[in-house]
């Protein structure tokens, strides 16, 4: 057996984040999605093929250590984004008996594909309240035999998704090459495959991890905390006596923790980073290397990558990219006003989709790419997003997205 992961596509939806790189490589706690699912897939099957697009770096990630635990990753380059029948066609000479398919998000992929081992055909499928959202699932005698993608209200042949990993025989890959290019010629060729062979339906419960959107990445960052963080306070690091440490923490190499500061509970924090005096770390943050939290700063349930600063401001449930400057005094707003006594959902604006779309959330800060400057006292609205190497003048309240020119325009 083998294990595709689709690393192809333009990622367009992930904007600001993934301008110049494949979501796939997004870091939680110092290591790529990618890394977290081709070490999950490996628990099944040792073969994994990686479908990915013409600007993937394979040099971002020791493929080495992999091939030294003889997980076998060889690559293929889809050339351009024509959907994931396309992607997965790429890689029909390579595959040499029945295989897996497996999106680069799905970190947890391996218990999933453990579900799917009864069989050489077998799909996943999840009861969902929004029908209209996914591949839905048509069935005749309670047996599956077609897939309907984003089915209008009202038409929907069932409430059960299809849940994006695959197992499937290699007859499949005949069936699909003999469809017509287009961006659902994968679902087309399932419906045909469940029409004509014995496919098998596993239905689960477990919550699957959507990277659709940016945003979404702070859930993926909670889920690989509650699975993979480790207690670990490395020797080099610098902790000052009056700082106070919660549980399930880890503090990376030659990392400061200066007096007064306050890292809570489930945090990880990478090498050669400060941590001010005064400042509160809050439950769910990960910190990656070399980065500064100037002194009186608060940091809630956010990523901020490699070589960021911020001095005496609040970050709340935001992404801020790498080598990102901001100014003293910052405010990252991350909710909106009640209404008949609750907090509602917040809004973002997609701007692949010329559109606003519901987060689902009720916090939720800013999204910034990597090389923005921000200047001092600047304010933001909930879900603003800033594009790489945007500048933020100071005394600013920013309220829509930000694209590349200095702001205000």
């Amino acid at each position: 057996m083998q294990t595709v992961i689709l690393c192809g596509g333009k990622s367009s939806r992930f904007w600001p984040l993934g301008y110049d790189r494949h979501k796939c490589f997004s870091k939680i706690m110092g290591k790529t999605l990618l890394e977290y699912t081709i070490e999950s897939a490996s628990k099944i099957t040792k073969d994994i093929i990686i479908i990915k697009r013409q600007d993937f770096d394979e040099k971002s990630i020791d493929f080495e250590k992999y091939r030294a635990q003889g997980i076998n990753v060889c690559f293929r380059e889809q050339k351009r984004s024509l959907g994931m029948g396309d992607a997965l066609l790429c890689a029909k000479e390579q595959i040499n008996d029945d295989f897996f398919v497996v999106f680069p998000n799905n970190f947890a992929c391996g218990d999933l594909m453990k579900k799917m081992l009864k069989g050489t055909d077998v799909l996943l499928g999840q009861k969902t309240n929004n029908p209209q959202l996914y591949g839905v699932f048509g069935f005749e005698n309670k047996k599956p035999v077609k897939i309907v993608e984003k089915p209008k209200k009202g038409k929907e042949p069932s409430n059960i998704r299809i849940a994006g990993t695959y197992h499937l025989s290699k007859k499949f890959l005949n069936i699909l090459k003999a469809q017509k290019t287009s961006e659902y010629n994968f679902e087309e060729a399932l419906s045909i495959h469940l029409k004509r062979n014995n496919v098998e339906l596993e239905l689960i419960n477990e919550e699957l991890n959507s990277l659709k959107y940016p945003f979404h990445l702070l859930a993926i960052k909670n889920r690989i905390f509650d699975m993979s963080l480790k207690p670990i306070i490395q020797k080099s690091a610098k902790i000052a006596e009056s700082a106070i440490i919660g549980k399930n923490v880890h503090i990376g190499k030659n990392t400061t923790i200066m007096e007064g500061a306050v890292v809570k509970n489930n945090v990880y924090i990478g090498n050669n980073c400060i941590v001010g005096n005064h400042c509160v770390v809050r439950d769910y943050c990960n910190i990656e290397d070399n980065i500064v939290i100037g002194a009186h700063s608060e940091v809630k349930n956010s990523i901020m990558y490699s070589g960021t600063s911020i001095h005496r401001s609040y970050i709340g449930d935001s992404i801020i990219g790498q080598n990102c400057r901001f100014g003293a005094c910052c405010i990252t707003s991350n909710r909106l006003f009640r209404k008949q006594g609750k907090r509602p959902e917040i809004k973002c604006f997609i701007e692949a989709k010329k559109k606003y779309v519901n987060t689902g959330l009720t916090s939720l800060g800013i999204i910034c790419a990597d090389n923005v400057d921000v200047g001092t006292n600047v304010n933001f609205m909930p879900a603003v997003m800033i594009e790489a190497d945007s500048r933020i003048t100071p005394n600013s309240l920013v309220k829509g997205n930000v694209k590349g020119k200095p702001y205000p325009y």
